[in-house]
């Protein structure tokens, strides 16, 4: 007879592999060639796929790891089967529910945070004279700009007001942080240092 516990362990390894590679597989060829490319002083696209790579790896683990630990258990003798199959598929609704949850956790709120976490890593050990330039490379994990948003509004909108206030303060912010992204910088008066 079929152990329920055995089941639902299967079910979070399964997932737990293709989270933990889905990262991987998923990539298309446009993606691992911007990566690859070399930039100047930092490749984004390569930070944004690390960052992502970094939560899928470990929610891929946990769930790994739960699915071995099930299966232990049952190896061990623990095995409360069920006359019916109703236990095992309550037991394998349970694993899916699991699955479900850690695969929403990781994609609506893990892998935005560890990239925003990167991204505001990478203007905090820069010269803020590049910063727009750090942003404009972040752009396609964040989106565009809003109309007539400044530098400083994305900024703060991407990291929220608190980390931007954290990042910013103590520091002497460039005049051209104000201008709007559709500024040409010259026709601002001020070129930012690339």
């Amino acid at each position: 007879m079929t152990s329920p516990l055995a089941a639902a362990g299967l079910v979070l390894d399964v997932f737990g592999a293709v989270l933990l590679v889905g990262g991987i597989v998923r990539k298309r060829v446009k993606e691992a060639s911007e990566e690859a490319m070399a930039h100047r002083g930092f490749n984004a696209q390569l930070d944004i796929a690390l960052a992502h790579q970094i939560v899928d790896a470990k929610a891929g683990a946990f769930l790994l790891v739960l699915g071995f630990i099930g299966q232990f258990l049952v190896a061990v003798g623990w095995n409360p089967n069920g006359k019916d199959g109703v236990v095992i598929a309550v037991a394998a609704a349970g694993a899916f529910a699991w699955v479900v949850c850690v695969f929403l956790t990781v994609w609506l709120y893990w892998r935005p945070r560890r990239a925003k976490k990167h991204f505001s890593w990478r203007l905090e050990d820069d010269n803020p004279n590049s910063w727009s330039r750090i942003m404009d490379m972040y752009r396609p994990a964040f989106g565009d700009p809003r109309e007539d948003e400044t530098y400083a509004e994305y900024g703060r909108r991407v990291l929220g007001d608190r980390e931007w206030q954290r990042i910013t303060q103590d520091r002497e912010l460039p005049d051209y942080l104000d201008n709007t992204w559709h500024t040409p910088p010259l026709e601002a008066g001020e070129w930012p240092a690339w």
